[in-house]
This record gives C-alpha cells, structure tokens and sequence, in this order.
C-alpha cells in the first residue's frame, strides 16, 4: 500500500482505533441504573436525557387550569377507538368515570355526558403515571395495567378532537387536545422514568454534549488523516489562467 505521507496516515489510523475502542467501551454494561442493573454507556446518556425530558414536562397544572372552562360542555357523540380488544376496557372506564356508555352495532362506543366527566379521571391517571404510580391507577381501574388504561383513554379522547372541529367547537377541541398531548402522551410516555431537573445536573448534561461533539470530530479527523496519509485529497487549484 503506498503512503503518501506516513505521518498524516499514522494519526488518522490512531484516532480511529482509539475511537473503535471507546465504541466498545460504550456499549459495553459498565454502567449501572438506578436500580443497580448492569447497562451500557448509550443506554445510560439516553436515560439522562429522558429523565431530563421527563423533568420539564409536568403540565398537569397547566392541563387542569386550561380545561376549566370547558368542564361543564355536553358530550354526545360515538367514538371509534379501532381495538375491539379494548372495548371492554374502554366501557368499564367510562362507566366509572360517570359517563352514559355502550357499545353500538357498528362497534364503536357511544357516550353521553360532561368533558369534565371525562377530563378529571384522565387527568388523574395522567397525573398518577407521571409520579410513577401504577399501582394506583391498576387499583382503580380493576387490576388493569396502568399503561392499558392510559392507552384506552387516548383511545377514547383522539377522535373527539376531530369530531369537535366538525361541529366548529374549537375550545372543546383544543381542550381535549391538551389533555391528550400535556397529560396523558407524557405520563404515558415517561411512565417509570425517574425526573431529573437540568440545573441539578449542569456538569454531567455538559460532558454528555460535550463528548457528543468531541467524539463526532474524532472520527472525522481519523477518516481524513487516512486519506490524507493515502493521498486522496482534490488537487488544490493554482488560481492563475490556462
């Protein structure tokens, strides 16, 4: 093989395996979570930035006081929750919550009743899956995995929004979105993951992006020094006319 310039091409042949090395490392079970099991360093930086995500997307307050308004509206409507596996589930949820519900011939569910019938116990579990709290959901909702429920009043909400447009009641709309996107998607979501604040953990959030960025150029400057170790680099342009 010939070498172009053997100093270039030692380097970039260097950083390369030291960063093949470092991607062993990585994804190797070094580290440990919380609860002391064995994981690799990916799966450890993406529990961080989970739990940091996690730790800026509490909006139950900002759910509850923005639906305020819309508690009282009348619900009388069918909705298709396209999982006949969950209609079970899903009238035995609306039978506890207050609201009128029955399965239709065609399979959906119709229900009669309040938003707020509907928003406070979606809230409620949005708010118990977000604190971690399963088991409290699973004891209200007859041993039912919480993450099933949560599922099931997604189920229920999402084709409301739509149906709501249709009649051009845009505030009902909007607050079943917001229950749907700022309560029950995050506790769903982030339901097991232990919330973390990004001012509680500056230093360790800057390695991490730092290293990000550090470990990025690292195999950038490794794959040039080889080329350019190898001589296969564009022939700079003299400037002046033929």
């Amino acid at each position: 093989m010939l070498i172009a310039n053997r100093k270039e091409f030692t380097k970039g042949v260097i950083l390369l395996v030291s960063f093949a090395a470092m991607f062993v490392l990585i994804m190797s079970p070094v580290f440990k979570d919380p609860a002391g099991a064995p994981q690799t360093g990916l799966e450890y930086a993406d529990n961080i930035f989970n739990a940091l995500s996690k730790g800026s997307s509490y909006f139950i307050p900002e759910v509850r006081e923005s639906t305020r308004a819309v508690m009282d509206k009348p619900v009388n409507m069918e909705v298709s929750i396209g999982d006949k596996s969950l209609t079970r589930l899903a009238l035995a949820v609306l039978e506890k919550s207050g609201v009128d519900a029955g399965e239709t011939a065609t399979g959906a569910i119709s229900l009669r009743g309040k938003l707020g019938d509907l928003f406070a116990p979606a809230i409620e579990v949005s708010d118990l899956l977000y604190h971690n709290n399963g088991s409290a959901v699973s004891e209200m909702y007859e041993e039912n995995s919480p993450t099933s429920v949560a599922l099931v009043w997604w189920r229920i909400l999402s084709p409301m929004v739509k149906a709501f447009q249709k009649k051009n009641e845009l505030d009902a709309a909007n607050a079943v979105d917001l229950v749907i996107r700022k309560g029950i998607e995050p506790g769903n979501n982030f339901f097991g993951i232990r919330p973390i604040k990004i001012m509680e953990h500056i230093p360790l959030v800057s390695f991490l992006l730092a290293f990000y960025v550090i470990y990025a150029i690292w195999y950038g400057f490794g794959i040039y020094g080889v080329f350019i170790g190898l001589g296969l680099t564009g022939a700079k342009k003299s400037g002046r006319g033929q």
